[in-house]
């Protein structure tokens, strides 16, 4: 009998630990998240773009990927519009928008289009990044897709940026 209840007890406290180091971990990649989130809040980043007519303003950032790209992230997720422009480098050039590789992703009063047939144009200005982009607009073609039309053009300008 002591040696069932010794193995009982051993695994209850394997059992524990498991779960307290797992709530460490997810806790941990929350603060973690939590800090991005209020870096990029606190960045003085902004993007303007123009579409149907319109011109908005969102705060702005630049992140580096784990795979050495670096996205210009407009807006934050829930809000009725963001912007994501993926770039391989923030050396200044002109960077094409065209093929399957999704580069810019645009949510628009809470819709998701993708942006393609365009251009990214990076001029580092100092310590800071800004530029300027153009494309045409995707809208969802309702199977899983993207419409190969185009809905319209988009163009806007992004500035004050500097690497998180």
């Amino acid at each position: 009998m002591n040696k069932h209840l010794l193995i009982l007890t051993n695994s209850l406290l394997i059992s524990v630990f498991c779960f307290c180091c797992q709530i460490c971990v997810a806790q941990s990649s929350y603060e973690k998240a939590m800090q991005m989130r209020n870096q990029m809040l606190n960045q003085s980043g902004k993007l303007t773009f123009t579409i149907k007519g319109k011109n908005y303003t969102i705060k702005t950032s630049l992140v580096k990927t784990k795979y050495n790209e670096y996205v210009i992230a407009g807006g934050l997720i829930g809000e009725d519009n963001t912007l994501t422009l993926i770039v391989p480098k923030i050396e200044a050039g002109n960077y094409t928008m065209s093929g399957n590789k999704q580069q810019a992703i645009l949510v628009f009063n809470q819709t998701p289009f993708i942006i393609n047939n365009g251009s990214i144009t990076i001029k580092p200005n100092g310590s800071k990044i800004e530029g300027s982009f153009k494309g045409k607009y995707y809208p969802p073609n309702g199977k899983g897709k993207f419409s190969t039309e185009a809905e319209g053009e988009i163009s806007g300008t992004f500035s004050d940026l500097s690497l998180l």
